[in-house]
């Protein structure tokens, strides 16, 4: 099985702004200036938000859905050598633990939610 290193993350909404790196295990995930900028390209649900005004009067504004596409939004690097076969990807040929990490990182931040 061929190793890569470097992994190109699309669509990954982490809601940074500017460049920043952080770590998680033996993984980097790396977010250029570009990349940070790329959320914009990214489609939105529409949301309600609640909030007070000056007055402390209720405002409620509803943000309508805007429609996006594809954008590359990180770099996933891989720190360290001991990448093993996949424990999910069983059947499938070449899959590592990168691809389990992929797997868990998405599946977490779509339910609770990132940073």
């Amino acid at each position: 099985m061929k190793l890569h290193r470097e992994h190109t993350l699309f669509n990954f909404d982490h809601g940074f702004t500017k460049e920043k790196t952080f770590n998680i295990g033996k993984y980097s995930i790396c977010v250029s200036n570009a990349q940070a900028k790329n959320l914009n390209n990214l489609e939105k649900n529409a949301i309600r938000s609640f909030s007070m005004d000056d007055g402390l009067s209720r405002k409620v504004e509803n943000i309508a859905k805007k429609s996006g596409r594809v954008s590359e939004t990180a770099t996933l690097k891989v720190l360290e050598n001991d990448i093993v076969l996949s424990v999910i990807y069983t059947e499938l040929p070449e899959r590592s633990s990168i691809d389990d990490f992929v797997l868990f990182f998405v599946v977490h931040h779509w339910q609770e939610g990132f940073p």
